[in-house]
């Protein structure tokens, strides 16, 4: 009877299962026979019994009840790792558990390989602490070029500036020459003028007093064997000649020196636009945004290259980024702080926008680009390694392993 009783109690109130497996030592204090998910949506959870009774899938440390659940790998001599409870014992070793936990119950064993794996993730920090610390102090170069950059353009802009006072009274000296020139020329033409109308006014006359002296000689009884009037055409004409002669002269002389007034001034107010101009760039380009100590002046225009299948990437520091010929996109911000260059307005793609890209930069001893893809038409993603931003990057252990597996 005691023993019908017993199994009744059994089948009634079965024993709740309270295994530790995939539990990280620092949650396991909160499990206990009467389960409180981590989430609160049950206080009266059963651990591990093959049914997800947490929203959050935190009973189900050990199988693959909870689809959202987490099995915690120990991995002792590497790092942990909260693998995804629907791997546990799926008869697949992954790596993420290299301690080889997750397969406790499959009847697949999983060599344990967190010493190896820890080795080679030892190994690949020391390369990248090494290119680092290369990186680092080639930044510290460009930050010297950089000043002495930014310095020289100071200097530059300074002696511009002094140059365009001289520049601007110069012009004005030359434009003020150009006036009396213009006013004696023009006075000299319209004095041409009238002389001129004035001699064909004279010649009009001497013709008609000719013509009517012809007419009366035509009346009387002989000839003449005089001809006055002949004589004083000819030195009529000889004079007004040697006049037109004189004038012409003089106004060629005139209008040379206007010429080379106009040319001095064009040639003065050329260079002064010129020196405008100049002054302009420096100021815009001491007034650019190049990083923290101005680290980015001397990478400005600065491009590399990669060759990827049939194509040739090429990224040109505040610029542009080209696929071959195709533009990808040209400089429009960028963020010191993200490590990242937005570059918009490509080439339009068939049937799609405009072509762009977003430049992630990492720390390298060399500018380099190191990858391209294209996570969705028309927009690309690059990542360019460049010394500019070595010190702003500490290997720190934990994440690198994290992140490597």
């Amino acid at each position: 009877m005691r023993m019908l009783i017993s199994l009744w109690t059994f089948l009634v109130y079965p024993i709740q299962c309270h295994s530790t497996m995939g539990i990280s030592p620092h949650d396991l204090p909160l499990y206990s026979t009467n389960f409180d998910c981590l989430d609160h949506s049950n206080k009266n959870a059963v651990i591990n019994d093959q049914y997800c009774d947490c929203l959050d899938g935190s009973d189900e440390t050990d199988s693959n009840a909870c689809q959202n659940g987490h099995f915690y790998c120990q991995n002792k001599g590497h790092q942990p790792y909260n693998l995804k409870s629907y791997k546990v014992n799926d008869g697949y070793c992954d790596p993420e558990c290299c301690d080889g936990s997750d397969e406790f119950n499959s009847g697949v064993i999983c060599p344990n390989t967190c010493v190896e794996i820890a080795n080679q993730e030892r190994q690949k920090r020391d390369l990248l602490e090494s290119e680092r610390k290369m990186g680092a102090s080639k930044r510290l170069e460009l930050i010297t070029k950089a000043k002495e950059l930014i310095q020289e353009r100071k200097d530059s802009l300074n002696k511009l500036k002094q140059q365009l006072s001289d520049r601007k009274l110069k012009e004005s000296q030359l434009l003020k020459l150009i006036s009396p020139l213009e006013s004696a020329y023009n006075n000299l033409l319209d004095s041409k003028k009238d002389s001129a109308f004035k001699v064909i006014k004279e010649n009009f006359i001497n013709t008609t007093d000719e013509s009517k002296a012809d007419s009366a000689n035509d009346n009387s009884d002989g000839p003449s064997t005089d001809n006055p009037t002949e004589d004083n055409s000819d030195t009529s004409t000889s004079e007004t000649e040697t006049e037109e002669e004189k004038e012409t002269e003089e106004e060629l002389k005139l209008k040379a020196e206007l010429d080379e007034a106009k040319s001095n001034h064009e040639s003065a107010l050329k260079d002064l636009n010129d020196l405008e101009s100049q002054i302009t760039d420096l100021e815009n380009k001491l007034s650019e945004d190049n990083g923290p100590d101005d680290v980015f002046a001397t990478l400005r225009g600065q491009c590399v290259e990669l060759n990827e299948s049939e194509y040739t990437y090429k990224f040109c520091f505040f610029t542009g980024v080209h696929q071959s010929y195709t533009s990808l996109g040209e400089f429009s911000t960028w963020s010191f702080d993200a490590q990242a260059m937005h570059f918009d307005n490509g080439n339009s793609c068939w049937n799609g926008p405009n072509r762009s890209c977003r430049v992630k930069l990492v720390c390298k001893a060399e500018n380099e680009l190191l990858e391209v893809s294209e996570p969705n038409k028309c927009e690309y993603e690059m990542k360019v390694g460049t010394p500019a931003v070595c010190d702003l990057i500490s290997i720190n252990s934990d994440q690198f392993a994290h992140d490597e597996l």
